[in-house]
């Protein structure tokens, strides 16, 4: 029987008791009529019939439901959560949000603990878990010019215009400011950019850590508003833990093979650190406040002088399961010792908005801080659940969650349904197994009176993207909506707005497999601890699909099974057009026309060798790419430009970069590529392998840089680099001078305005 039956009982009610009360409220109930007449005229009405189906639908669903165990996993999920100034509960359009899940305030912490002991115990169902988190991949990039100086130079790689994003190398087209970061120390160079006469002018020590420590710390970067510098870290405090009473590892000892006596080494505590400086004095930066929230940093961003900050903390247990369930104090697995603080204060119950369903016990936090007034947040939101990722848009903030799910699929859904399994020894060496462990942890239960329960299962796997959305007005935020889809998206760049609508790409790839569950439990019938034995699996290609949902984050558009066993690499939009590209041997660069949101279509399909994994506007009509190919058993970088004057994709140039397995950070990080259509410029830090010798590898480094001109790619500078890290070099440009910064050492600098032939290479160490 599903350990949720009888709330999937209770939800169902709750839902036909709603629609039954709606439809009620239309019947006409007249004065004169007898309690009899009144209750034998209702039983004739349309809604009587109407709702007899519903039910006797539910009835039958519900009858599926106890005839299995139903478990649903996830890396972790949210639903709907709303919040206005003093932390009010508001929904923005009540009367246009529809989403097929409630979600409440929370009345206190104990109906907080309730949700997270059900995910808890929903987790420990299924012992083999992976998330379907995705490294970064692609984004855009703005460039801008001064407002207060003639003078211009380049901005951060960003998605959405007009909203910066965090760097470990900003300027102001006067100075640099770029960070340093080793083990103990976290250093802050400014830099006054003069060309060759270049200098250091201060240094701020944002943090330093002892020589002993079970602290570490590591910067997220930095940014910077007219006088203002904001500095955001993170610091992580550890401690060796037994792995079964580790609070982040809920599953140790239901996996077979795991040892009760290993010690791991893991975070048992995080939280987002945020410093603002006034530099009006470049020579005597002052510290003026710092901020606090707890958890791991998820991103940030940053509209004119207002900061947005996203973390994510998992929910630490106050017991030992299932030892605590043999206490006679015991009363729940989570305490007041779970709930997250910002500035060092608990989040008020009222403040926490509980979703009906939560897949993993944790928290996701936004906050807003006034850097030109930064002693304190001026609003945060809190969401009990999980989000990997944000898009910002110029008026609305989205928390975005990918999770793996299964389900207990139907004889339609998996193909292996009518294939016999036999169990064989391997389920009886792991019954022995779970049991050993069980007595290592919990010595007290006998294992003579552990009831066995083993039975077939099939299931499917499918990823899910829950999002929620928000409208930020400078300091306030409102809740507008939230859904769940199918699908995966892998990264912010796959999202964008346009007409107050949210368009997207995801993939899906779902996976089948059989085996058997084994559950075993006390005298009491509590579940002590499960496992899933699987035996065979099943893959379907992957696709990729594009979809459209209205403000209220209703579906209204979906093109699907696209691009059938090619992964999805990086997409890009611009106005009514967007642009996505995916691979397997090939490049396919798909242009989709938006112009009529409720009806996107795909209008070209162009294949290619390689791949790009970032996609940038290059002025009006050019669309850069760039991606890597394997040629001749080796990887190269490609730069790619395409005309999109009539909204198709048509290749105008290619330009290959490195000779022997080239590699470079901007394939996984767009801030790392500087893509400028006004100043004409493209650069970028690459390594190369320059020995030209099969037994030999020599690494060399080098930072170039493109133009584009004549529908050709021309490069204007390839200036090599000793000692550095990839991750550490940032190329900035501010008016003629271009600056190779070098975040451990020091900075290069040459004028581009004189030819190639007489160019000098200046270097400037930091103090």
């Amino acid at each position: 029987m599903s350990k949720y039956f009888h709330h999937d009982i209770e939800q169902e009610n709750k839902k036909i008791a709603n629609k039954l009360l709606e439809e009620s409220r239309t019947i006409p109930i007249p004065n004169h009529q007898t309690f009899d007449e009144l209750i034998k005229n209702t039983k004739k009405s349309s809604c009587s019939k109407k709702y007899a189906k519903i039910f006797e639908g539910k009835r039958n669903k519900i009858a599926a439901l106890a005839a299995c165990l139903i478990v649903l996993l996830a890396t972790g999920s949210f639903w709907s959560v709303t919040q206005i100034a003093n932390n009010q509960f508001e929904n923005k359009n009540p009367s246009k949000t529809k989403t097929d899940f409630t979600s409440h305030q929370a009345h206190g912490y104990n109906e907080v603990f309730k949700a997270f002991e059900n995910a808890y115990s929903h987790t420990r169902s299924f012992a083999t878990t992976e998330s379907v988190l995705s490294d970064t991949i692609s984004a855009a990039k703005e460039t801008a010019k001064s407002a207060n100086d003639a003078t211009d130079y380049s901005t951060t790689n960003v998605q959405s215009a007009g909203i910066d994003e965090n760097d470990f190398v900003k300027t102001d087209g006067t100075y640099i400011y770029s960070v340093k970061q080793t083990p103990r120390k976290k250093i802050i160079y400014i830099t006054k950019a003069e060309g060759t006469s270049t200098r250091t002018v201060s240094s701020i020590t944002v943090s330093q850590l002892p020589k002993k420590s079970d602290t570490t710390e590591i910067f997220c970067g930095i940014y910077i508003y007219k006088h203002y510098l904001i500095a955001l870290y993170t610091r992580n405090q550890y401690s060796t833990n037994n792995m079964i009473r580790e609070s982040v590892n809920y599953n140790s000892y239901d996996t077979c093979g795991s040892s009760k006596t290993a010690d791991v080494l893991s975070p048992s505590e995080s939280q987002v650190i945020i410093k603002v400086y006034n530099i009006s004095d470049a020579g005597n930066p002052k510290l003026l406040h710092t901020n606090t929230q707890e958890g791991a940093y998820v991103s940030s961003r940053m509209k004119d002088a207002y900061l947005y900050t996203v973390t994510t903390v998992t929910a630490r247990t106050a017991f030992e399961y299932p030892t605590a369930s043999y206490d006679k104090n015991f009363t729940s697995l989570y305490d007041e010792n779970c709930i997250p603080k910002i500035n060092e204060v608990k989040v008020d119950p009222k403040d926490i908005y509980v979703p009906d369903k939560i897949d993993v016990p944790g928290f996701s936090i936004a906050t807003v801080l006034d850097v030109t007034d930064s002693s304190d947040f001026k609003n945060s939101v809190c969401v009990a659940g999980n989000c990997d990722q944000i898009y910002v848009s110029e008026d609305n903030l989205y928390l975005i969650n990918n999770y793996d799910d299964i389900i207990d699929s139907s004889e339609r859904e998996n193909p292996f349904q009518q294939k016999k399994l036999k169990k064989g020894n391997q389920i009886e060496d792991n019954v022995r197994s779970m049991k050993k462990q069980i007595k290592e942890s919990c010595p007290e239960i006998s294992i003579k009176k552990i009831k066995e329960e083993v039975y077939r299962r099939d299931i499917k796997h499918i990823s899910f993207i829950n999002i929620i959305k928000f409208h930020y007005d400078k300091s306030k935020l409102t809740f507008v909506a939230d859904n769940q889809f199918n699908g995966t998206a892998y990264n912010n760049l796959f999202f964008d707005e346009k007409d107050d609508c949210l368009r997207f790409v995801s993939s899906m790839e779902p996976e089948y497999n059989t085996g058997f569950q084994i559950n075993l439990y006390d005298k009491k019938n509590h579940l002590l601890s499960s496992y899933y034995d699987a035996r065979k699996y099943k893959f379907l290609p992957i696709t990729s699909q594009v979809m459209v949902l209205d403000q209220n984050l209703n579906k209204i558009a979906l093109i699907d099974n696209l691009a059938k066993g090619e992964s999805l690499y990086a997409a890009r939009y611009l106005g009514g057009y967007g642009y996505f590209v995916t691979f397997q041997e090939k490049d396919p660069l798909f242009s989709v026309d938006f112009n009529d949101m409720k009806h996107p279509k795909i209008i070209s399909k162009l294949k290619l060798p390689g791949y790009s994994s970032y996609l940038g506007f290059y002025g009006n009509n050019l669309l850069f790419g760039f991606g890597e190919e394997i040629k001749k058993g080796s990887s190269r970088l490609k730069l790619e430009m395409y005309d999109i004057t009539n909204g198709k994709a048509i290749q105008k140039a290619k330009q290959y970069v490195g000779k022997t397995d080239a590699y470079s950070p901007a394939l996984d990080d767009y801030k790392q590529l500087l893509t400028d259509s006004e100043k004409n410029l493209i650069g970028f830090y690459y390594d190369d392998d320059i020995s030209g010798n099969a037994n030999e590898y020599i690494l060399q480094a080098y930072y170039t840089l493109y133009t584009y001109e004549k529908e050709e790619f021309q490069c204007i500078a390839k200036i090599p680099l000793k000692d550095c890290q990839p991750d550490s070099i940032k190329g900035i440009y501010i008016g003629d001078y271009f600056y190779i910064v070098d975040c451990n050492h020091g900075i290069y600098s040459f004028n581009m305005s004189k030819p190639k032939t007489e160019r000098k290479i200046f270097y400037k160490k930091y103090k």
